[in-house]
């Protein structure tokens, strides 16, 4: 039978953590219980909630802070609480108005509304990439090979702590995942709600189907994402988008590298890749 987790303690939060099946729903798709586990010797002293959502297309993320801003306040004072962690940053890019002033109007209201920052940054891809996101929203670095809690930072996406909260109130695990249907072949595009394992051609058919050839689909953004050749293949947790493309299939013909740096100006880990070609 299904019923709430007991909440006694730090231990018993994180094993209800790893009990409800939960992983980044950002893409990423790390194991959320494992975060929560850093080093003896590594105490992160900031929560960072990724709203950012940076790839074209997608906006499940965007939906559900709309749509459930008081459901991820009440998942964060759980969350800062069990975690010991004094504070927690909502970041959202700019380009999301709507959903940053739903969320902030949840926090303010919030009895963690001390504890809470809603703060709205550049549009700028891949600013919801962790090691990105967490320099420009802190300014700490982390270090070649590290990850967050080296900065004594833990990065949750929002769509994870809003499905937590919703397991700590109900003892319902992972099984259904907001996904985002979009791209110039679909007939019916918006964001659902989906059980995990649902396979990608019931999932269109359901939702109108195909008003144009398919000409490639896509599991996740089409900077991201990946190309799947078997349209039965399931949609899995981390899966936030199918993207069904015809004519912006199409992919412009390469030309000759000039020079000109602008991915050298552009590229968040300061690489050249002039250099590199």
């Amino acid at each position: 039978s299904i019923a709430p987790p007991v909440l006694g303690d730090k231990e018993a939060f994180i094993k209800a953590v790893a009990d409800s099946g939960m992983v980044g729903l950002g893409g990423a798709g790390f194991p959320t219980h494992v975060k929560m586990r850093p080093p003896k010797d590594k105490y992160p002293d900031l929560l960072i909630v990724n709203g950012m959502e940076c790839e074209p297309f997608i906006t499940s993320d965007e939906r559900l802070m709309l749509e459930k801003p008081n459901d991820l306040m009440e998942g964060l004072a759980v969350i800062l609480k069990f975690m010991e962690i004094p504070k927690a940053i909502v970041a959202i890019e700019a380009n999301k108005p709507e959903a940053a002033k739903a969320v902030a109007d949840a926090a303010a209201i919030s009895p963690i509304k001390d504890s809470v920052e809603v703060r709205q940054m550049p549009v700028r891809y891949p600013q919801g990439a962790e090691k990105v996101m967490i320099q420009s929203v802190t300014g700490r670095v982390i270090p070649a090979g590290g990850l967050p809690h080296d900065v004594n930072v833990m990065v949750l996406n929002v769509g994870t702590v809003i499905a937590l909260n919703y397991y700590f109130q109900t003892g319902k695990p992972l099984v259904t995942k907001i996904v985002t249907l979009s791209g110039d072949a679909v007939a019916g595009p918006g964001n659902y709600r989906i059980p995990i394992g649902t396979k990608i051609s019931e999932f269109i058919e359901k939702t109108g189907g195909l008003k144009v050839e398919a000409k490639k689909i896509l599991m996740g953004g089409p900077m991201m994402g990946l190309s799947i050749s078997d349209i039965d293949t399931p949609v899995v947790k981390n899966n936030n988008a199918i993207l069904v493309f015809n004519k912006s299939a199409l992919i412009f013909e390469e030309s000759a590298c000039i020079r000109c740096g602008r991915c050298v100006r552009s590229c968040p880990l300061l690489l050249m890749p002039t250099e590199l070609d």
